[in-house]
């Protein structure tokens, strides 16, 4: 085990358990706390065997310390040696699956992941970037594998995760819904899929965030938003990510979230995808900014001048 402050220092060594190699993760669990963040190598049985490492932090450890150790375990892994070390390694968030039964899983979806086919590669290697950004490539073999599922549930378009037949339906009611109508998908962690979050309800975009959009998780919002000349009205994915989310779904979330636009494109016409910290980001200027650009610019040069003599300045062009 090592613990990191300004730097990573050892801490216990704990015995074998047995000579069975998965029971020596019962041992770990007891040695481990709840609320404190590790880093743990493992032997595998074997005099020239490689080593698990383990990066475990968990939900209820203190925000600076799950952002030290998230953030630091690939330099760690890469320190210690990397593929050159160790067989695999494992990003748990808590207790439970620090255990004989939680490698025994790993192991057994590890070797149940079925082949996947060219268009399903090209969207792997898309959740590949997106877990690399936030949690290095030590531990994106894992959390791949933990959040894929078999060839068998997965939807047809590249999604790694089931979708459950409600949101299905729910597509089908928004694609007839009237202009400021929203649905929002959440991801049910322990179903492993896409379910309706927040039912299709009509909400104008300035108070998504007060009255939709979830303030404590993740969430994925299709949104129908009204034309302001009168043209089509547009759909836009509105991917929201709040800071105080737990690590395990923020990570989830983020990798899965290209899937997800895929998926919903085949329901209905998706035209922009926009990314904010919470609701609260979200408005309806903005929305009009993304959707109808050119209407926005439109509205800002035809401004009239001000009774002080001055004109409102255009607003600057888009980078």
């Amino acid at each position: 085990m090592a613990n990191l402050a300004e730097s990573c220092e050892p801490g216990k060594v704990i015995p074998k358990q047995s000579d069975r190699f998965e029971d020596d993760f019962d041992g770990i669990q007891r040695q481990l706390n709840a609320k404190e963040a590790n880093y743990v190598a493992v032997k595998q049985n074997g005099p020239d065997a490689k080593f698990v490492f383990i990066s475990f932090v968990p939900d209820a450890a203190p925000v600076r310390s799950k952002m030290l150790y998230a953030s630091s375990s690939n330099t760690i892994y890469r320190e210690l040696g990397g593929t050159q070390r160790f067989a695999t390694s494992l990003f748990w968030t808590d207790l439970s699956e620090v255990s004989s039964s939680g490698w025994n899983a790993h192991v057994k979806h590890e070797q149940a992941t079925a082949p996947m086919t060219e268009e399903e590669r090209s969207l792997q290697e898309v959740l590949h970037r997106e877990v690399d950004q936030m949690i290095g490539t030590g531990e994106r073999k894992n959390e791949i594998h933990r959040i894929q599922l078999s060839g068998s549930s997965r939807s047809g378009t590249g999604l790694s995760l089931a979708v459950d037949d409600a949101v299905h339906e729910a597509f089908k009611q928004l694609h007839s819904a009237e202009p400021g109508s929203a649905l929002g998908l959440h991801v049910d962690m322990d179903r492993e899929s896409v379910i309706v979050g927040k039912p299709l309800s009509a909400v104008h975009a300035d108070k998504l965030g007060d009255q939709f959009i979830d303030g404590s998780k993740p969430q994925y919002t299709i949104y129908k938003h009204a034309s302001p000349t009168g043209e089509t009205d547009k759909i836009v994915f509105i991917y929201t990510c709040p800071s105080g989310s737990k690590i395990k779904e923020r990570m989830v979330y983020a990798s899965n979230r290209e899937s997800v636009v895929s998926f919903a494109r085949t329901h209905v016409d998706v035209i922009k995808v926009v990314e904010a910290t919470d609701g609260s980001d979200i408005s309806h200027t903005q929305l009009n900014d993304e959707l109808y650009p050119e209407s926005s610019e439109t509205s800002s040069t035809s401004s009239t001048p001000r009774s002080g003599g001055f004109a409102r300045p255009k607003r600057p062009g888009r980078r």
